[in-house]
């Protein structure tokens, strides 16, 4: 049976389930977008912030908001950043977890996630499943497409897979194993630095007990720029309905396999009392619908936190 994602021999009550992101110094405006979202839809979720690499004036900014998960005791200095995100199971070891779900700091929450992720981790429980993830189509499609080229150490470790077994995304994912997470971390650190090395990881991971795995509909959980054209965006209130062919989107993944045309990093300033804070988010281009209420979603998280910006010194001062 694989173990609750709370601390070996914590006497402490479990959480039922937290919600967890992380990023770096360069990616840390990210999270307004992130966060904006979620406050708009899921205001319920207190999120956690793993610290990947923040500069001190950022780490403050997060603890004064009581988000940030410190760099874990004894994790060393690691290859890249991605090496911090598969040590998740250490970052959140403390807060005594019966599951964690993990979000990518560029995604947009359109529905209510923790409502939609406590339903769904129950139904893990009942079915025994460990990990819930988004498939990104298949293991030999993924190969087909550069990791046979640009990731040659995973292309052999799964030579022997069936040509239809999901590859997953670690963008999203409901996870109850600490073992997983842990097996994650381990494969990762022994894996070369090649084409989605941690995601590769994160797959074989999972992979080690399969029919522990259930698959997340991914036009549902983690549409990208290449799939907008599958779907339709309109504005509904305060909210963005996007829908498909599968139903209502719950999740938007500012990603892409074509950046160059369907992203933007995109400048945003605001001021206030001679001071301005100035960051550059990466967004989706398109739809307008979607584009515009990007820019409306990311103001309202960094004006609610304009004051505890600048009082950490993350603001600069006005240029007009």
């Amino acid at each position: 049976m694989n173990s609750p994602l709370n601390s070996p021999g914590s006497t402490k009550t479990r959480t039922p389930m937290v919600f967890v992101t992380g990023v770096d110094e360069i990616f840390f405006n990210q999270i307004f977008l992130l966060l904006g979202s979620l406050q708009r839809n899921s205001p319920g979720i207190s999120l956690y912030v793993c610290d990947f690499g923040l500069s001190e004036r950022q780490r403050e900014f997060l603890r004064q908001k009581r988000m940030l998960l410190e760099v874990p005791a004894g994790i060393g200095n690691r290859r890249h950043v991605r090496e911090y995100k598969a040590a998740l199971v250490r970052y959140v070891a403390d807060l005594h977890a019966e599951c964690v779900v993990w979000l990518d700091a560029d995604l947009i929450a359109l529905s209510d996630i923790a409502a939609l992720m406590g339903e769904l981790n129950a139904r893990m429980q009942q079915d025994i499943h460990t990990v819930a993830a988004p498939s990104v189509g298949t293991i030999e499609e993924q190969l087909a497409v550069g990791l046979r080229t640009n990731a040659p150490h995973y292309a052999r470790l799964v030579a022997e897979c069936g040509p239809d077994i999901a590859y997953l995304s670690s963008g999203i994912f409901l996870c109850r194993s600490a073992e997983l997470l842990s097996r994650w971390e381990q494969i990762t650190l022994m894996m070369p630095l090649e084409l989605l090395y941690e995601q590769n990881a994160f797959n074989l991971a999972a992979r080690e007990s399969a029919q522990s795995i259930r698959l997340m509909e991914p036009l549902i959980w983690n549409p990208s720029g290449q799939d907008m054209h599958l779907v339709t965006a309109e504005r509904s209130g305060p909210s963005l309905a996007v829908s498909g062919p599968k139903g209502k989107c719950h999740i938007l993944h500012v990603t892409s396999t074509n950046r160059a045309r369907d992203l933007v990093l995109f400048g945003l300033t605001f001021r206030f009392d001679g001071i301005e804070y100035s960051p550059q988010i990466r967004m989706m281009r398109y739809p307008e619908v979607v584009f515009e209420y990007q820019q409306e979603i990311i103001k309202e998280a960094i004006v609610a936190d304009f004051r505890l910006l600048a009082a950490c010194g993350l603001c600069s001062p006005s240029k007009v």
